[in-house]
């Protein structure tokens, strides 16, 4: 065990042990306040896969179709990936919403 000293103060063992004596634990609600803070950290990592994989099986899905197909869907090629980020919820939705009216049917 390796010990740092200072003429100031006590001996401090590297291993984080003072004189022997174990230094104490934090206090319980710092304990609960970290473990809150990683599961909100995991929740966000789970959440942006989640995103991730729903943008990335909506773009695939959207290539496979011939360029007549997406004209038919209102949109071009080129936004695909645009499309796919709006539809994951990874942007802001942008294209307008075109609902049919009772009347229209």
């Amino acid at each position: 065990m390796q010990l740092i000293t200072d003429m100031d103060r006590p001996a401090l063992a590297v291993d984080g042990t003072h004189l022997g004596v174990a230094i104490g634990a934090p206090p319980r609600s710092a304990l609960i306040t970290i473990v809150r803070a990683v599961g909100g950290i995991a929740s966000e990592a789970i959440a942006r896969w989640q995103r991730y994989r729903r943008a990335r099986s909506v773009r695939e899905a959207l290539a496979g179709l011939d360029d007549r197909m997406l004209r038919d869907l209102g949109f071009c090629r080129d936004e695909i990936a645009s499309v796919a980020a709006e539809y994951a919820g990874d942007a802001e939705r942008t294209r307008m919403h075109v609902l049919q009216s009772p009347a229209a049917l």
